[in-house]
C-alpha cells in the first residue's frame, strides 16, 4: 500500500513538528528534563525515579500558613531551598519577610513558635495575616 502525499501536505507536517519543537523550547528547564525523561519501569510497577514512578498525586488547598510551615523543609519539594526562589526588591531571598522597625521575619519551626508562645498554631504571632495587611502587602508592604 502506497500514499502519495502532497507537497502541501508534507510542508503542513513539517512545519507542525517545527512549531511544537518551538513551543517545547520554551518551557522551563525542569519541565523539559521530565518530559525527556524516559521511565524506567512502567506507570504504577513501583520502580526508578522516573515519572513512570508516580503512583498518586494528591493535591493539598492550605490556607495562610500553608506550604512552607508544613513542607518547607521536606526533600524533593520547591521550599525553603528552592534555588530558583523570588528575590524582594531589597535584594533579600523572599523567605525574609520583612517585618516592623526593619527587622525581618525567618522561616521557623512553627510548632516551637507556639510552644514558646504558649498558644494553639493558629494564634501564634507571625506575620500579619489579616485582610488589611494582606492587603498592605499586596500593595508593596506599605
Amino acid at each position: 500500500m502506497t500514499t502519495d502525499i502532497s507537497r502541501r501536505r508534507l510542508f503542513a507536517l513539517g512545519g507542525g513538528a517545527l512549531g511544537v519543537a518551538a513551543a517545547g523550547s520554551l518551557l522551563p528547564p525542569s519541565l523539559q528534563a521530565a518530559i525527556a525523561a524516559q521511565p524506567e519501569h512502567s506507570a504504577g510497577s513501583g520502580g526508578g525515579d522516573g515519572l513512570g514512578a508516580i503512583k498518586h498525586v494528591v493535591i493539598l488547598m492550605q490556607e495562610n500558613r500553608s506550604f512552607d510551615h508544613y513542607f518547607g523543609t521536606l526533600r524533593g519539594v520547591r521550599g525553603f531551598g528552592d534555588r530558583n526562589a523570588v528575590e524582594l526588591p531589597s535584594g533579600k531571598p523572599v523567605f525574609e519577610q520583612p517585618a516592623p522597625l526593619g527587622t525581618s521575619v525567618l522561616p521557623f519551626p512553627v510548632r516551637d513558635a507556639a510552644e514558646t508562645q504558649k498558644k494553639d498554631l493558629q494564634y501564634i504571632g507571625a506575620l500579619d495575616h489579616s485582610w488589611s495587611g494582606g492587603g498592605k502587602a499586596w500593595a508593596g508592604g506599605g
